[in-house]
């Protein structure tokens, strides 16, 4: 049995999404090989984690601007990544939890309840960095708001049915908590790897022993592993910039 939940919000979510859609241009990436060309894909990491003093600066910056971490750090990564393909814009797949008060007992069930919403970020606008965090800001409460939509027909949509197609193959995937205090962890990462089909780089960003920790999960038969050091060089250097060099508020995005 259903409780609490919205049919009419869900219709609001799909008008939301498809007019949002009418305006995304899919990107086209530098690769070793096509994208499509990659039958059974292999996946390796490349990772970077901050000082926690580093992490706490940035995170008051943010705090600042009234930003959220998940949302500023994501405009600095889609940055990055036009600036690395020369791109004017960019779209990201990102996940998002969406467990629905579809029944009664739902928050008895263990499963999956990830949905995929998209976020654009436009290189050519002339603006600062925070009205460039604002605007991915501004996205992200809308990944909130219209969750109730399958983020999988966005894609089946842009791609117009092509089976296999990747059409934004670049996800970003945020589990910051905010938590500073080791002493109350519990469990250490040994090791972790995401393999998620039609994918060419999986970004995940995570908190949990109170420092920043960036994660690339990427396709090695699209990218040499060089390069994705450069990439991942290129991110820390424009977030180590946010936290002590630029002004938000006066500096330019480009």
């Amino acid at each position: 049995q259903a409780v609490n939940y919205d049919y009419k919000q869900e219709k609001q979510a799909e008008s939301y999404w498809k007019e949002k859609i009418s305006h995304m241009k899919i990107p086209s990436f530098k690769t070793r090989i096509p994208i499509e060309a990659v039958v059974e894909p292999k996946f390796e990491r490349v990772e970077y984690t901050f000082a926690i003093e580093e992490t706490q600066k940035l995170y008051e910056r943010i705090k600042k601007y009234g930003l959220t971490p998940a949302a500023a750090i994501c405009m600095l990564f889609m940055k990055t990544i036009c600036d690395t393909f020369a791109l004017e814009e960019i779209t990201l797949d990102i996940t998002l939890f969406n467990r629905l008060p579809l029944d009664k007992e739902i928050n008895d069930v263990i499963g999956e309840f990830t949905n995929i919403g998209l976020a654009t970020y436009y290189k050519t606008e002339d603006i600062s960095i925070l009205e460039a965090a604002k605007n991915v800001q501004a996205q992200f409460w809308k990944l909130v708001q219209y969750r109730e939509y399958d983020g999988t027909k966005l894609l089946k949509a842009l791609g117009k049915g092509g089976v296999g197609k990747a059409i934004f193959p670049i996800v970003y995937t945020c589990m910051l908590g905010g938590k500073d205090d080791i002493e109350q962890v519990v469990f250490h990462e040994v090791y972790a790897l995401s393999k998620t089909p039609q994918v060419m780089l999986d970004h995940h960003v995570r908190d949990d022993l109170g420092s920043l920790k960036l994660s690339f999960d990427y396709v090695i038969e699209l990218f040499a592993r060089e390069d994705m050091e450069k990439i991942m060089d290129t991110y820390v250097r424009n977030i180590l910039n946010a936290i002590t060099v630029l002004d938000w508020e006066r500096d330019k995005i480009l």
